[in-house]
């Protein structure tokens, strides 16, 4: 799955995410058993979307708190939210320092991937302070997905019938 930012998605102004200490979010994500991690894991990706990341905050939340049961759907989010922060960091350009798999293998030991994954999205937030990347450059936003038309059948005809 492709994750792009682009100047028609890229919201300017204020930078839209918070620094935080990476350590003091990993403490309440282990103190709370997990229910600060679940609402950091959506606070993050809603700071990423306001960036311009394309992804659903809320959809990577009902992956993230179900998964901590099921596994696989929270190792996913866990890697989709880690290279979500890797394209953020590229657009404001930064070369990525956090790995996606690691991550995900990182969060299976209490939480472990939250101290590099906020230290990645700081280092974004304060770069992106300093200087905002050439949105000119990026490349065009997708398309919308549009329903294909349906042809009218035989019986469907709009014509009149002849008895």
């Amino acid at each position: 799955m492709q994750w792009t930012v682009t100047s028609e998605n890229r919201i300017a102004g204020p930078i839209p995410g918070e620094v935080r200490s990476p350590w003091t979010e990993w403490v309440l994500a282990i103190v709370t058993l997990g229910v600060y991690a679940a609402v950091r894991h959506h606070r993050i990706n809603r700071e990423l979307r306001d960036f311009g990341v394309d992804v659903d905050p809320a959809l990577s939340l009902v992956a993230f708190v179900p998964g901590a049961v099921l596994v696989v759907p929270f190792l996913m989010t866990v890697n989709r939210t880690s290279a979500r922060i890797r394209i953020a960091q590229e657009t404001v350009g930064l070369t990525p320092s956090i790995g996606a798999w690691r991550s995900a293998a990182l969060s299976v030991v209490a939480f472990a991937h939250v101290p590099s994954e906020q230290a990645a999205l700081n280092a974004v937030w304060h770069a992106d302070g300093a200087a905002r990347p050439d949105l000119d450059r990026l490349p065009p936003p997708r398309p919308p997905l549009t329903h294909r038309p349906v042809r009218p059948t035989e019986e469907c005809s709009h014509e009149p019938h002849h008895h």
